[in-house]
């Protein structure tokens, strides 16, 4: 079971985004503030990217004075899970709401 339900989510689509393209914390804010669902900080989303570099999901790069962010294999490992994770969880939902009276 997902502890922390929205860290995971928001994990999930970080991941996500990096595996599409490299970016910017910049760029990356605003693919996720873009679709108004989340109310991500920026502060957030820096002690993510963090935590992704001392778990080796992701590694970061200089380029035009800015800062890139790559996903390695391990982290398109841990979106594979995280993914998998979500549907399983989705689908579950939907058996019950659809079971519902």
């Amino acid at each position: 079971m997902i502890v922390n339900d929205r860290f995971f989510k928001f994990e999930m689509l970080i991941l996500a985004i990096l595996s599409q393209h490299d970016a910017s914390s910049e760029e990356l804010l605003a693919s996720l503030q873009s679709q108004n669902i989340l109310n991500i900080k920026e502060g957030q989303l820096l002690t993510s990217l963090y935590f992704f570099l001392e778990s080796h999901l992701i590694s970061k790069y200089d380029m035009y004075d800015d800062i890139y962010y790559h996903i390695e294999k391990s982290g398109l490992v841990r979106l594979d899970t995280l993914k998998r994770q979500y549907q399983q969880t989705t689908e579950a939902i939907e058996v019950i709401l659809n079971h519902e009276k």
